[in-house]
């Protein structure tokens, strides 16, 4: 979330501007039902919404069809702040909606918000390069009682953990366009291939195998929580900054700032992939 001077620091609003020309109601489908797996449907209804790092606007229209009074989205990347706008005026412009250009890292800016019911950050503040600084202000936002939702990056250690991605990103940012093209296409095959031959090995099945060949291949449109692969491949592989935490990590540091855990679902430990929380403001 810092502005694109480097080749250290992705630009997420040209990669979200990408992904908004496939845009459809099945992806909206499936950001409402990401939102839902983490608070409950009634939860949105008539409430105000900040969605912190709104990259594209997906979720901030899911929690706008969802019930919403008030959506306030914002976004370093003036790219994304755009895509956001352009999302919001593909569905009538409502006024209930306010996007515009902001820092979580900026506390003084984050004071002038309206206090939120639910912040919503997904895989946002892992990207700021000041993750614990960006948690700690985006807090101030919420009313007492409200709930913070946050994707974080898990902590792996060993093999191919979270340091050597971070090299990974690294190599991948300074390289030219034809290597960056070569490294996405790894990433695809990896995402088709892996599972296939995984269960191959496995069940013995080769049926079964090309039923999940099939599914993945498929799918690379229309992944889980709206998203799309070649998005995402992007995303993943030039997402800098990068910052990690386990979950303890992050539930230790946010009941320290008067937060209190309701859900967490674990990407699993070992994985690279996001945890992801809810919180009560006590």
């Amino acid at each position: 979330m810092k502005n694109n001077k480097s080749p250290e620091t992705f630009a997420f609003g040209k990669n979200w501007q990408k992904f908004l020309k496939g845009f459809d109601s099945q992806r909206l489908s499936q950001a409402i039902s990401s939102i839902q797996n983490l608070v409950n449907k009634n939860d949105l209804n008539n409430v105000t919404f900040v969605d912190a790092g709104c990259g594209s606007g997906l979720f901030s229209l899911a929690a706008y069809k969802m019930g919403a009074k008030e959506i306030i989205s914002f976004d370093v990347d003036q790219d994304a702040v755009n895509c956001t706008k352009e999302l919001k005026n593909r569905f009538d412009n409502p006024r209930n909606w306010q996007v515009s250009e902001g820092s979580v890292l900026n506390s003084g800016w984050l004071n002038n918000l309206t206090k939120a019911d639910i912040v919503y950050s997904w895989g946002v503040l892992h990207h700021t390069g000041d993750m614990w600084n960006a948690i700690t202000n985006i807090v101030n936002v919420i009313k007492p009682g409200g709930k913070l939702v946050i994707a974080i990056y898990n902590e792996k250690k060993g093999g191919l953990g979270s340091n050597e991605w971070l090299k990974i990103k690294k190599f991948y940012s300074y390289s030219p366009s034809i290597i960056k093209k070569i490294m996405e296409g790894i990433m695809t095959l990896r995402y088709i291939f892996k599972p296939t031959f995984s269960s191959l090995k496995k069940d013995k099945d080769i049926k079964l195998a090309y039923q999940i060949f099939k599914s993945r291949f498929t799918s690379m449109s229309h992944l889980s929580r709206g998203m799309e692969l070649k998005t995402d491949n992007r995303d993943w592989l030039g997402g800098l900054p990068y910052e990690f935490a386990s979950t303890d990590q992050i539930i230790n540091f946010c009941q320290k700032l008067n937060l209190e855990l309701e859900k967490i679902i674990p990407d699993g430990g070992k994985s690279l992939g996001n945890n992801q929380f809810v919180f009560v403001k006590k």
